[in-house]
């Protein structure tokens, strides 16, 4: 069978899987304007990780992270972004909502979608991973080495890719609903999203967070701030300019 023929039955089969695992939005109201953060996210190094380097290291990378998170700045650069990318998606095949409803899910402004609490750990080399806990409930999010090593660099660029990667990672501490273990927003075979050009809810978050650190350093160099968003990427992380 030619090559072109495995493509395009693989499309058919992608495409009916994603009509297959569509499901609705949750009803979400967003303020207008969409207001900052009203709490820190509830993210701390992990329990296993005593005091040193590596402690004081995370200590020091989630404050700067969330120190964006919780800036007016990025609160109206997420509830605006979608004046540029339109919808975004909650997962490559899920429904879609509007930039300024991901923002309120994602600032904490509705009840049953507030981010869980997290703990960071570091993994190895570039992986960066969110997963749920039911026992002993909570979140872990491992955060490659290398992450740790672009904040540590102290080079805005390169520490603007780590806020980029954290943010991301903190889009799988919200709920579907209050007391779910399900994330709102998944990103699972992401390569649809891309092949599909839909903006995707984690990586958006993750570079409207990038952007808005630029912008507080002085160092975007896009001409606007959507360009900055597209140049790092909305269904993938385009981090080859990350140093």
């Amino acid at each position: 069978m030619p090559k072109p023929v495995y493509i395009a039955a693989a499309l058919v089969a992608a495409a009916a899987f994603a009509g297959c695992a569509s499901t609705p939005p949750p009803p979400i109201r967003a303020a207008d304007p969409v207001q900052p953060a009203e709490r820190r996210m509830p993210l701390q190094p992990d329990p296993q990780m005593t005091a040193g380097a590596d402690r004081d290291l995370a200590l020091a990378y989630i404050d700067a992270t969330l120190d964006v998170i919780g800036s007016p700045a990025f609160a109206a650069n997420l509830a605006g972004i979608g004046e540029d990318l339109g919808p975004i998606w909650l997962s490559p095949f899920g429904g879609t909502l509007s930039s300024e409803q991901v923002a309120a899910a994602y600032l904490g402004h509705v009840a049953a979608h507030r981010a869980v609490d997290s703990r960071l750990r570091w993994g190895s080399d570039w992986e960066a991973v969110a997963n749920w806990t039911p026992d002993p409930g909570y979140v872990s999010i491992e955060i490659g080495r290398r992450h740790g090593e672009r904040w540590a660099s102290g080079n805005v660029v390169a520490r603007s890719c780590a806020v980029n990667t954290l943010a991301h990672e903190l889009a799988h501490t919200i709920p579907q609903a209050q007391g779910s273990f399900r994330y709102l927003f998944t990103d699972g075979k992401r390569w649809w999203a891309t092949l599909r050009k839909r903006s995707l809810a984690s990586y958006t978050i993750g570079a409207v967070a990038q952007c808005t650190y630029l912008d507080q350093h002085g160092a975007r160099t896009d001409d606007s701030f959507p360009a900055c968003v597209r140049r790092w990427g909305r269904n993938r992380f385009l981090s080859g300019a990350c140093g």
